[in-house]
């Protein structure tokens, strides 16, 4: 089981990791110019917007989103890395603005 977040805004001036081997929700908003690292192979649900305007990196397991700004600010940019679990999975019939690059 992985580590927990308490509740509330994350103020985001560096770089947010997941790095937990759970699935699990996040539903904490985050401000910032920092950049949202997505490691290990689990999967990530975002159903609400964050705020920040760093990049979104995924390296490894998927984020789920429902929210158009779950990805943060659509003048970001979102990696998606070239690993065999790195994943983008988007419902609800959202459309996302802002640049998404596969490395």
């Amino acid at each position: 089981m992985g580590g927990g977040v308490a509740a509330g805004v994350i103020t985001n001036d560096g770089t947010v990791r997941f790095d937990r081997s759970d699935d699990f929700t996040f539903t904490n908003a985050i401000t910032g110019l920092g950049a949202l690292q997505k490691n290990n192979t689990n999967r990530v649900t975002i159903p609400g917007a964050l705020g920040h305007s760093g990049q979104t990196i995924i390296n490894a397991g998927a984020f789920r989103i429902s929210n158009a700004g779950a990805l943060g600010n659509s003048s970001s940019n979102t990696f998606i890395q070239n690993a065999e679990t790195a994943s983008l999975e988007i419902s609800g019939g959202i459309t996302l603005t802002e640049p998404l690059q596969l490395a």
